[in-house]
């Protein structure tokens, strides 16, 4: 499995709600000159898993993630994100889910595409797809404990530079980061189309949701205010009212 992406420095699998866990990872670019932190939901149903946001765990990692239950369904939220989904479908050999036009890394292919309203592997799942990106983008709202909202991108929580290195430039209040429940400038640029439709109206769309808890692809879980701290990220980048 030589030919894989390495495992990075993580910490420990945490349930963070009854049978939802995760663990906070690393994203090393340029050489390892530039480190950013990242989040992996794992969502246990009877003995099966549910990856979302993968992340290679180191040895004990992966002795602590299959004593939770057999890995069977790997999801995909977004464009950005996958770089580890080709190593757990080597080794766990989980069904791949993705939104239509979904782009892997290496040769890895959709097993099974979902959508608003579609069969989903987190079984009370409500999934919901942003209509205005340039690349496909999605997020799951789980009726458990207020709400919860599952997220890749769209919605991130980097309080601090907790596991980062050389980002003092961008990682920055005005770049949509180091605040809670923030839209991060990079994904910002890189899903909205040029000359297209806004990504506002999408956010307004998942404003009408019920959840107060977030779990993202980066950051801490945002707990019992998330709903709250959206709104005000809403009116700092665009100036909207929600």
């Amino acid at each position: 499995m030589s030919d894989f992406v390495p495992a990075t420095a993580h910490g420990e699998l945490e349930e963070v709600f009854k049978n939802i866990f995760v663990v906070r990872g690393t994203m090393h670019y340029s050489g390892g000159k530039m480190v950013i932190s990242r989040t992996m939901t794992v969502v246990r149903q009877g003995d099966e898993l549910t990856i979302i946001n993968s992340i290679r765990l180191n040895e004990s990692g992966e002795a602590a993630l299959e004593a939770l239950g057999a890995v069977k369904h790997l999801v995909k939220l977004s464009d950005f994100h996958g770089i580890d989904d080709p190593y757990y479908k080597h080794r766990y050999q989980p069904t791949v889910w993705a939104l239509a036009g979904a782009k892997h890394k290496r040769d890895l292919t959709t097993d099974s595409e979902y959508n608003e309203g579609s069969d989903f592997p987190i079984r009370d799942a409500d999934v919901f797809v942003f209509k205005n990106t340039r690349v496909p983008e999605a997020a799951a709202l789980l009726p458990r404990d207020g709400g919860i909202l599952l997220t890749a991108d769209c919605v991130q929580n980097i309080e601090d530079k907790h596991d980062c290195v050389g980002v003092d430039t961008f990682f920055t209040k005005e770049n949509g980061f180091l605040r809670r429940a923030g839209i991060g400038v990079g994904w910002r640029r890189g899903v909205t189309k040029e000359d297209g439709p806004p990504l506002v109206p999408d956010y307004q769309r998942l404003m009408r949701r019920e959840f107060v808890h977030v779990i993202t692809g980066h950051g801490a879980v945002l707990r019992d205010t998330a709903k709250i701290d959206l709104r005000e990220t809403l009116r700092f980048v665009w100036g909207v009212q929600l």
